[in-house]
């Protein structure tokens, strides 16, 4: 699957709120929320198939993140040497989201895309590296991610939780 197929059906699936602020603060936490699955499920030994599968989740709001943004998840596909961990560049995010709700009553500046931009392109790349040593495929990884979304939505069940719903 290609990143622009993915975006458009992985967008499908969004059901949080789409007021003003919570456009983007929904995906911003729930990207730093899923980073923090990927590192829990990869310092707790967990399989390969549990580890592709948060990094499916994480995948998802990257898109979200994008699609909120009007970016094209297309062109944050690019090869960097990235020198953090995908939780630093979360946490960038993050913090430069609570500004922007505390200093510019929630109104997203092109400072503040171009910022998340840059965050969402090093992790992405850091996702795709970790993927590689799974002997997974980003197409793969995003296929599999959407089959589930589009499962759990044909069940009504994407608002519960947990991985086995």
């Amino acid at each position: 699957m290609e990143l622009k197929e993915y975006q458009e059906k992985a967008f499908t699936t969004a059901i949080y709120p789409k007021d003003h602020l919570k456009n983007i603060t929904y995906p911003v936490l729930g990207l730093c929320d899923e980073i923090a699955e990927v590192d829990e499920k990869f310092m707790h030994d967990a399989d390969d198939e549990e580890l592709l599968k948060e990094i499916g989740d994480v995948c998802w709001y990257i898109a979200a993140i994008a699609s909120e943004l009007d970016l094209n998840l297309e062109n944050l596909d690019k090869d960097l040497l990235c020198r953090d961990t995908m939780s630093i560049y979360a946490g960038k995010i993050a913090g430069k989201t609570k500004k922007l709700i505390r200093d510019k009553e929630g109104i997203i500046t092109n400072k503040y895309k171009d910022f998340v931009e840059e965050n969402l392109i090093n992790i992405l790349c850091l996702v795709k590296s970790l993927i590689i040593q799974y002997d997974s495929t980003l197409s793969q990884v995003l296929q599999d991610n959407v089959d589930k979304l589009f499962s759990r939505k044909e069940r009504g069940v994407l608002k519960g939780n947990g991985d086995n719903r």
